[in-house]
């Protein structure tokens, strides 16, 4: 790693990056994806047609398949009707919708299980398909711990990984250390400390064990070296800083 050594106040070269928003969650990253949608036209606006016969014949395929988690409740609008649905739907009752008989639909979370709401933001909809790849996966992972899923988010949300293409190893490859927290400012440090020890642990100990008060180490520019590629998310009531090296 060709980082520069994090001492003094001149620690590492800053990268410059921008705050980029996120639908309900905030990002802070130096990677930044873009969601296309399945049409080359311009977007229509939630509650307009958007499926088409292809992917109706796609849902419909995966009728039978079974979620094997929790992925909270989402809500819907049924084109056939042009309204949006009167309740809320599981993930299951999702993957289960039939578009011929019960209507072209489109659903979205609700935002009820905040790791689902962070790794499909910036969509306007989720298909049947990708909530599938996505149980698979988790599976694939050893279970739905905020750990994968945040492994999970990364690799597509940061890294711009396709869901229904990622494998567990490819996952497990990139994931970056996840630090939780209640706040952005304390997570950003307990990082930059446990990275400092874990990357450079004799200068580590050297700066821990100096007597020269003056000696500083500066955990915002060490993070925001170009080193690293650092997001924020928040998950609810906690908040997660994820961190992996370039």
């Amino acid at each position: 790693m060709d980082a520069l050594v994090p001492f003094g106040r001149v620690v590492c070269a800053r990268m410059d990056s921008a705050d980029s928003p996120y639908g309900l969650e905030t990002i802070h990253s130096p990677v930044s994806q873009g969601v296309s949608r399945p049409s080359e036209n311009t977007p229509p606006p939630r509650g307009m047609f958007l499926g088409g016969r292809m992917a109706k014949q796609e849902e419909n395929m995966n009728q039978t398949q079974t979620i094997s988690y929790d992925f909270g409740h989402f809500e819907g609008f049924n084109f056939r009707s042009q309204s949006a649905l009167e309740h809320t739907l599981s993930a299951q009752q999702v993957v289960d919708w039939n578009h011929d008989r019960q209507g072209e639909a489109e659903f979205w979370p609700t935002g009820n299980k905040p790791e689902i709401s962070a790794i499909f933001e910036g969509q306007s909809s989720v298909t049947a398909a990708e909530l599938l790849a996505l149980s698979d996966l988790l599976e694939e992972l050893g279970g739905e711990t905020v750990e994968n899923y945040l492994a999970v988010y990364f690799a597509v949300n940061i890294q711009g990984g396709n869901l229904g293409e990622l494998k567990a190893e490819g996952v497990q490859d990139r994931a970056p250390s996840c630090f939780l927290g209640d706040n952005f400012m304390d997570v950003r440090r307990e990082a930059a400390f446990e990275l400092f020890e874990l990357y450079y642990p004799e200068l580590y100990r050297a700066w821990e064990s100096t007597p020269c008060d003056g000696l500083i180490f500066d955990t915002d520019r060490f993070l925001d070296s170009p080193s690293w590629t650092v997001a924020e998310v928040k998950l609810g009531s906690q908040v997660a800083v994820l961190v992996a090296p370039d």
